[in-house]
């Protein structure tokens, strides 16, 4: 789905291909911050290697930049690593030495190293990541400043409250923020439930804050909006760690609760985006007090065909030639399977995919992820079949995350009485693209395409009306 993508060439780009729940970012994202690990040769002057430095990986499709930021603190080096592209920030790195000529740079958590030697004002050298390796040449540059015009500034012409609501069934409290437009309501409302990975709850990613975006839009047309923190970040409790998409349900499920227990909300539903798409027909299939659902980019087919999909498309929109996306895809559908055969994630599961992956124990932890085995044997259909209140599925046509066509025919399938949109040229964020490929998304200044934005209000407030 669509936080799960690549940062720079992950292991699964070169073995499974998987992007859309593990990935090198999310390892970064999730790992526990690292210790710095200075070195200082006690005669070397760290002048020359301070500051930030700017390199650009090229693959077939796109170059990414990458910036270090090397600082000295009592003779101790440490250092960040930032790609805008990616929207990581200040990443810490690891291990940090430099001689005087050579510098080398470490991540443990993504198996990154840097090793470049001074050459006048600039580092020649090369970036390893499990085992791949690629040139790379370092120069003194800025991080850029991201432009994103759609995001809000305060004051608001409404009411925004800090609040906290509980899922009882997993026993934890979830933070978030409630837009109310001004005036005593009572109001339509709505509770943002954000894609695969683990954001805050403006779903902030690759320097965007979609729903930041899209609460202010909706709540300045007369629209509450809940959005909350995922469970285990920012001032949601919980853990990142072990979760499926039927366990985050639950706090969307509980989010929804609480809107209807505000004395100022009519009508509730949920919109959500990508995974959160799911989540919201999971619960609307089970929660009577659902009044609508939105999906915004969701998956209408089982998991293994969302990923064998994203992977065929991703490659292919990358410049990999068609034979080889094939065999890629091919062998892929192969562990797919292997995991749709099997009643558990258990010991004899992992003995049968490490014999099909051997020495390759990264990809085989990402394969075998909590939510990465669950969502692969997950089928929506079911929970799309038992929505009986309005639905509204959007999607764009360069989305190649979750097929346009492929996955709003499934929902339409599942419920006849879905409402479908495509929206020519929007990918898997609803931005106006050029490939739809992950690595735009940082590079577009549009947050979301104003006419998706249009669309959400004008079925929710439209729905509101006629009750």
């Amino acid at each position: 789905m669509y936080k799960r993508v690549f940062i720079i060439f992950v292991a699964l780009m070169s073995t499974l291909g998987l992007t859309a729940h593990a990935s090198s970012w999310d390892l970064v994202r999730e790992s526990k911050m690292p210790e710095q690990v200075g070195y200082n040769t006690g005669s070397v002057r760290h002048d020359a290697v301070l500051g930030t430095w700017k390199g650009t990986l090229n693959n077939q499709a796109s170059a990414i930049d990458i910036y270090f930021t090397i600082t000295d603190t009592d003779g101790k080096l440490s250092a960040t690593m930032t790609i805008p592209e990616q929207g990581v920030k200040g990443f810490p790195i690891d291990t940090v030495t430099f001689d005087g000529f050579n510098l080398s740079l470490k991540v443990n958590a993504i198996q990154m190293s840097y090793q470049g030697m001074l050459v006048m004002n600039s580092f020649t050298g090369k970036l390893t990541q499990y085992g791949m390796e690629f040139p790379m040449a370092l120069t003194r540059g800025e991080i850029p400043i991201a432009k994103r015009p759609q995001e809000p500034v305060k004051p608001y012409p409404y009411r925004e409250e800090q609040v906290i609501f509980k899922n009882e069934k997993a026993g934890i409290r979830l933070a978030g923020a409630l837009t109310l437009p001004q005036g005593n309501g009572p109001f339509p409302a709505v509770v943002l439930v954000s894609g695969s990975g683990y954001q805050d709850r403006n779903e902030e990613l690759m320097g965007h804050k979609p729903f930041l975006v899209i609460a202010d839009a909706l709540t300045r047309a007369g629209i509450a909006v809940l959005r909350y923190d995922d469970r285990g970040v920012g001032e949601s409790e919980g853990s990142t760690q072990g979760n499926t998409t039927q366990d985050l349900s639950y706090d969307a499920q509980a989010a929804l609760q609480y809107l209807k227990s505000r004395p100022e909300i009519s009508r509730a539903g949920i919109a959500g985006h990508s995974e959160g798409g799911a989540i919201a027909f999971i619960v609307a299939a089970r929660e009577p007090e659902c009044d609508f659902v939105i999906s915004l980019a969701g998956p209408g087919i089982s998991g293994d065909k969302v990923l064998s999909s994203q992977q065929r498309a991703i490659y292919s929109t990358s410049g990999v030639p068609t034979p080889q996306v094939e065999q890629i895809v091919a062998a892929n559908r192969v562990l797919f399977d292997i995991i749709l055969a099997s009643e558990e994630n258990n010991a004899a599961l992992r003995t049968k995919i490490e014999a099909m992956m051997p020495g390759q124990e990264a990809a085989v932890d990402q394969l075998l992820d909590t939510w990465m085995y669950h969502f692969i044997k997950y089928d929506p259909t079911s929970d799309i079949k038992g929505v009986k209140v309005p639905i509204l599925a959007l999607n764009g046509t360069k989305d190649i995350q979750v097929i346009c066509d492929l996955n709003l025919d499934a929902i339409a399938a599942a419920n006849p009485r879905a409402k479908i949109v495509k929206f020519d040229g929007l990918n898997h964020l609803f931005q106006h693209c050029t490939t739809g490929l992950p690595t735009e998304y940082g590079n577009i200044e549009e947050t979301i395409a104003p006419e998706v934005i249009d669309e959400i209000v004008g079925f929710i407030t439209t729905f509101a009306a006629a009750k």
